[in-house]
């Protein structure tokens, strides 16, 4: 196959995942749940980097010096499982963590991409909603944010076609 030939499938429409077409999933205490009423989320893998000034340099050079897994959602306002934990929180002074897990799954790009999942361990929220009411709202939706110190990659997208 030619470079051309390898730019024109990789670019082909059905090539492009659909952001609906996937799965989500919350694990608490052991407990995998469902988490049908999540809209949209995105982790980020941040590195931490540490500034090294050498001598006889004039500009300081970087290394990695750690990382950091953040995430946020936005969520149909329909569901306690977070809710639940905060006021657990709130009464006991204990939040246990959780493990999210994200599949991107859109059956018209598996074919050539295949499935991809992640779950994000030992996770935290940092901030949610308790209650809401929005007499201008047609749907209830919230944002979430927390943070995650682990990750694990199930499945990856197949490889490019080499050009």
């Amino acid at each position: 196959m030619n470079n051309k030939e390898v730019i024109r499938k990789m670019n082909h429409i059905t090539e492009a995942v659909a952001g609906s077409q996937g799965e989500a999933y919350i694990n608490v205490n052991g407990q995998n749940l469902s988490l049908a009423s999540l809209k949209k989320f995105e982790a980020k893998f941040k590195l931490k980097m540490a500034e090294l000034n050498i001598l006889g340099e004039t500009g300081a050079k970087s290394r990695p010096a750690g990382w950091e897994g953040t995430w946020e959602a936005t969520l149909y306002y329909n569901q306690s499982t977070l809710r639940k934990l905060a006021l657990q929180y709130a009464e006991t002074g204990v939040l246990p963590t959780f493990d999210l897990k994200i599949v991107n799954n859109d059956p018209m790009s598996t074919s050539t991409i295949g499935r991809k999942s992640y779950t994000f361990l030992d996770c935290y929220f940092e901030e949610l909603i308790l209650a809401m009411l929005d007499v201008d709202s047609e749907v209830l939706e919230e944002e979430v944010s927390g943070r995650f110190s682990g990750v694990k990659d199930h499945e990856d997208h197949k490889e490019a076609p080499r050009a």
